[in-house]
């Protein structure tokens, strides 16, 4: 095959082409590894600061934890959480 020959300043265009599409891949998947990680943070802060205002109030049913999150001041949780 002679498309598989040509040349472009002394490397084969095949050459190019597979690192130019590996290049372009690597770029993309750091982009979405950032904008994921990103995200984690957020969740992560979301969490820790959901955690610092309610605890987990156990309660056992056959067997099963049917417990629920309850406020550490002891007022009922809202709309706002």
């Amino acid at each position: 095959m002679e498309i598989l020959d040509l040349k472009f300043a002394g490397v084969p265009v095949w050459m190019i082409l597979v690192v130019a599409g590996l290049l372009y891949n690597a770029r993309f998947a750091y982009r979405e590894w950032r904008k994921d990680r990103d995200t984690v943070r957020e969740l992560d802060e979301a969490q820790r600061r959901f955690q610092s205002e309610h605890v987990w109030k156990p309660r056992m049913v056959g067997g099963v934890d049917c417990g629920e999150w309850v406020r550490k001041d002891g007022r009922p949780l809202g709309a706002e959480d």
